[in-house]
């Protein structure tokens, strides 16, 4: 059984499942199948989307991480099977979005410093801040459709994609120019890749608030970035 408490998802976003019995008791990687794409079948587990099964990117018993399959696009609700050694959950609906953004951060929990690269490549964090009027890299996902189609489960390659939705963000009180969006080239489909230029007139500090918006829905609030 798995908990769907106030979940909204949008197709391609990677989110993450915690329920009981979900998986194996050791934490089990991603593998890639014949095909070089995020294997759907892992550790025994497998996370059904109105019977179309997601990519994998990791497995436990109490926690599960999977890409929401690109068919719920268009819908506005789907019914979610966990299965484990061929034991299958009774289905959950959920509700479908458009978009459903969301920033990664370090401590992998949603809230806090987010996963960013300063324009010097270095790791963003509050003893590396970022310099306002530089590039900052961010990592998201939750964009919902590209503009071309990519398989469930593939890594995104040199190709770059964009997203349909408009993607817009904003630091602190100021937006941010986007300098690039769309796919993440050596990451799985469905992570979104941002360059950002801080605005020069951006007031610094530790914990500058910080979020993204991609067609119609905003970021959650309580991410943050490093600036000096």
């Amino acid at each position: 059984m798995f908990d769907a408490t106030g979940f909204v998802v949008a197709p391609g976003e990677i989110i993450t499942i915690f329920g009981s019995n979900l998986g194996p008791a050791t934490l089990t990687t991603a593998q890639l199948d014949s095909t070089g794409k995020f294997a759907t079948l892992l550790g025994g587990t497998r996370i059904l989307f109105d019977g179309v099964p997601a990519p994998i990117i990791y497995t436990s018993a109490n926690q599960v991480s999977v890409v929401v399959p690109f068919a719920v696009a268009g819908k506005t609700s789907t019914t979610v099977r966990t299965e484990f050694n061929g034991v299958l959950t009774a289905g959950l609906t959920i509700s479908v979005g458009e978009t459903a953004p969301g920033l990664f951060t370090s401590n992998a929990s949603g809230k806090g410093q987010i996963a960013a690269l300063n324009q010097d490549s270095g790791i963003n964090s509050p003893t590396r801040p970022a310099e306002p009027n530089t590039v900052v890299q961010l990592y998201a996902t939750g964009a919902g459709q590209w503009t071309e189609t990519i398989a469930d489960g593939a890594i995104a390659g040199e190709r770059l994609v964009a997203p349909k939705a408009p993607v817009y963000a904003r630091v602190g009180k100021l937006p941010a120019e986007i300098k690039y969006v769309g796919t993440a080239p050596g990451l799985i489909n469905g992570a979104l890749q941002i360059n950002i230029l801080l605005p020069k007139e951006l007031i610094g500090g530790p914990a500058v608030p910080i979020q993204i918006s991609v067609g119609n829905y905003t970021s959650a609030p309580g991410t943050t970035l490093a600036v000096k």
